[in-house]
Parts: C-alpha cells; sequence; structure tokens
C-alpha cells in the first residue's frame, strides 16, 4: 500500500444502513447493490460517531485481503456511514478522493451480525454499484490501482 492521502470526515448521528444506502437515494446516485451488501448491511444500524480521519492507500500490486489486513492492522476497519460520507462528496462521480474510474474503493466494514466484510464502492459512468464480498474470498483479489480507505487514527 502506497499512503496517497488523508481525508477528515464530520461527527454523525445515528445510521440506519437502509434509510440510506438505496437506489432511489435523492443525494447519492446509486444504480446498483449486490446481494451480499443488501443481505448483510441493509439492516445495519451504527451509533453516532466522533468526526473521523481515514487514510487513503493505492494499492501497489495484486493482494488478497489478509496482506491488506495485516499491513493496516488494527487501523483497517471503517464503518458503513463513512462509506456514505465519501459517497455525498461525489454523489454524481465528481473528481475526489473516491476513484471514479471504475476502480474499487476498499473498505473493511463489519456487517450487521459484526462479521468483518470487503464493502466496495465503483462508479460505473452511470452511478455507484456498491456490493460486498466475505474477507478472505479465495476469488477476489484486489488489483493494483484501487483504494483503500482506513482509520488514520
Amino acid at each position: 500500500l502506497q499512503e496517497v492521502g488523508i481525508v477528515n470526515l464530520p461527527a454523525t448521528g445515528k445510521f440506519v444502513a437502509s434509510d440510506y444506502f438505496t437506489t432511489d437515494s435523492k443525494e447519492v446516485k446509486l444504480t446498483w447493490l449486490g446481494d451480499d451488501f443488501q443481505q448483510h448491511f441493509l439492516r445495519k444500524v451504527e451509533e453516532p460517531q466522533g468526526e473521523v480521519e481515514l487514510r487513503v492507500s493505492q494499492l501497489k500490486k495484486v493482494s488478497l485481503d489478509a496482506p491488506i489486513l495485516a499491513e493496516l492492522g488494527n487501523k483497517a476497519e471503517t464503518t458503513l456511514v463513512t462509506v456514505w460520507k465519501l459517497l455525498r462528496q461525489q454523489p454524481n462521480g465528481e473528481s475526489g478522493k473516491l476513484l471514479t474510474n471504475g476502480y474499487a474503493n476498499i473498505f473493511y466494514v463489519r456487517d450487521a451480525k459484526e462479521v468483518l466484510w470487503v464493502v466496495l464502492a465503483y462508479w460505473f459512468g452511470v452511478g455507484w454499484h456498491v456490493d460486498a464480498y466475505s474477507v478472505g474470498h479465495p476469488h477476489v483479489e484486489c488489483l493494483g490501482g484501487r483504494r483503500v480507505f482506513s482509520s488514520n487514527s
């Protein structure tokens, strides 16, 4: 991983995923939510969180989750509200911290049952696609050039 930046996000109140992650959203152009994301994250409720400082890293080469998680250590995890706040900063695919070239923006987030998942957000020209994969899924490799978002505090 190569650090490419830092992003600061404001404090938030209680976050109910199903109130925000919908293809009917008026705030973010979400055009697709993957089945695993819907099944594991739409029931998620996160308690209020304070200000967050995220580290933005670029993958220098193809990698599985285990080496990424090992390198990031206890700073790997983020929250679903963090993903949402970043999407809100680029609701129509504008330039910003999230990649908008079709490459994945990678987050490690716990689902409604507290199981760690990989949450991916991609801009595909007409809208954001958000999906989730189990950590360590043997067929999912994170390709070089993708961005990984993690805690920086």
